[in-house]
């Protein structure tokens, strides 16, 4: 186990880089039955990664992690929701996912719990910000607030060029454009800055890890 361990976990030349889903899923089950929770770790997060960036389908994923809901709650939440970030047309426009889907009537309840808590979610933090602390040495904290506060409205307009429910993508995006924005810097102290853009990469984590939540898993 040792040799798969290493070479799953491998800096280079991984082999799950452009491994089938059939391998994942095999390498998950000799992860079960050898009790090999780092193994087991690290091939969900490399399939993950798949996942993200359209490689694999996220449906095998769902199906095998709806077997085993308590070993891959988390990579069951995360399939869900790239297989409803997928659907974003449908689900928006208010139609059918059930006709000619290959998931059972209970996981397609689960894709629409998340697109309508998510939906809800975003609709909450679209003007609103994520607290950040205040930085040490800043004596006008409120400005740094108001300019911050502005600037995330504005981010957040401009980070809908995907599908509006992919709040990973669209904070990750948020991140991005707020860190590279030129202004910034000279409206805010620099710590405030700082504590702000890390308020920001700190939700993400937070709702990346409480996703089985808002699939109602």
């Amino acid at each position: 186990m040792t040799g798969v361990r290493s070479a799953v976990s491998a800096a280079q030349n991984r082999p799950l880089r452009f491994a089938s889903t059939d391998t994942f899923i095999r390498l998950l089950k000799v992860a079960f039955i050898c009790e090999d929770d780092a193994l087991s770790h690290s091939v969900q997060s490399q399939w993950l990664c798949r996942l993200f960036r359209g490689e694999l389908s996220p449906l095998p994923a769902i199906e095998m992690g709806s077997r085993e809901p308590s070993r891959l709650e988390h990579l069951l939440s995360h399939a869900y929701y790239v297989h409803m970030v997928g659907l974003d047309p449908l689900l928006s426009a208010g139609q059918c996912i059930e006709v000619r889907s290959p998931l059972s009537s209970i996981q397609n309840v689960h894709v629409r719990c998340g697109y309508y808590s998510l939906s809800t979610f975003i609709s909450k933090i679209r003007q609103c910000p994520p607290p950040f602390r205040r930085g040490r040495g800043c004596t006008s904290h409120d400005d740094c607030e108001r300019v911050w506060t502005a600037s995330w409205g504005i981010a957040m307009k401009h980070s809908l060029v995907g599908p509006k429910v992919d709040i990973l993508g669209r904070l990750r995006s948020v991140v991005l454009e707020l860190g590279r924005d030129p202004l910034l810097p000279l409206a805010m102290f620099r710590h405030c800055r700082m504590n702000a853009l890390g308020s920001v990469t700190k939700l993400r984590e937070t709702i990346s890890k409480q996703l089985n939540h808002h699939f109602d898993l």
